[in-house]
C-alpha cells in the first residue's frame, strides 16, 4: 500500500486501527498464557528471548516485529496466523489454536477485563 496516497486523517485511522490490532493480539496472548500457568520468565526461556523483552511486549511498551510475535506464539504452541486473521476480520474473540492438538481455547474480550 502506497501510504503517501493516502489524506492524513486516512493514515491518522489507518494507525489507530494497527494499534487497535497489535493490543488486542498482546492481550489474547498474555492472557493465553496466564490461563496456562506460564510465568514471563518461563516464555522468555521457551521463546529464547530476554525476560524484560517479554514484559515490555505485554505491557504494550515495545513494537514487536513479525518475528518476535511469531516466536512467542511457538513457544506457547499456538498458531499465530489464526491469532491474526481472527483479529484482523475484527471479531470479539480471539481463538487460539494449540499447533499440538488442533484444539481451540478462546479468550474474549469479557474475560480479559476489556
Amino acid at each position: 500500500m502506497d501510504y503517501s496516497m493516502l489524506s492524513e486523517k486516512d493514515r491518522e485511522a489507518l494507525h489507530a486501527e494497527q494499534e487497535k490490532l497489535r493490543g488486542d493480539i498482546i492481550q489474547s496472548i498474555k492472557t493465553y498464557r496466564k490461563s496456562n500457568h506460564i510465568t514471563q520468565q518461563e516464555l522468555a526461556e521457551r521463546a529464547g528471548l530476554a525476560q524484560p523483552n517479554v514484559t515490555r511486549f505485554e505491557s504494550c511498551k515495545y513494537n514487536p516485529t513479525l518475528d518476535f510475535i511469531v516466536r512467542i506464539a511457538n513457544a506457547l504452541d499456538l498458531d499465530v496466523e489464526i491469532i491474526l486473521k481472527e483479529k484482523s476480520e475484527k471479531r470479539d474473540t480471539v481463538t487460539p489454536v494449540a499447533k499440538s492438538d488442533k484444539k481451540r481455547k478462546t479468550v474474549s474480550k469479557s474475560s480479559t477485563g476489556k
